[in-house]
């Protein structure tokens, strides 16, 4: 793509070659090429950080719960945070998570 269109190409079955056929303008053909994650604003995602006071109590501010679930799963996670901001897990009580698992959720 130059800064006025792109080159649209086209692949000949007969020999396997691709020629340029045309070119298009940029503005009419941008819209359509946005990958999925074009379409995310990330500016309506509530900011998760957590705060803490002057005594170092958690704010209860950010994400305070969330439910983990995958597609065909019977069960899902629930995850909880408490008075200091640590994650709890709410449901199943006999689910083992380590560090690295917090750290994800």
């Amino acid at each position: 793509m130059d800064e006025e269109g792109y080159y649209v190409l086209a692949k000949f079955k007969d020999d396997s070659t691709t020629r340029p056929i045309a070119v298009v303008n940029a503005k009419k053909l941008d819209p359509i090429l946005i990958d999925k994650k074009g379409y995310i604003d990330l500016n309506l995602i509530k900011d998760f950080r957590k705060t803490f006071d002057e005594n170092n109590v958690y704010n209860k501010d950010g994400i305070q719960s969330c439910t983990v679930s995958r597609k065909g799963a019977k069960n899902t996670l629930e995850f909880e945070t408490d008075e200091k901001g640590e994650i709890l897990l709410k449901n199943p009580k006999d689910f083992k998570f380590d560090e690295n698992v917090k750290n994800i959720i």
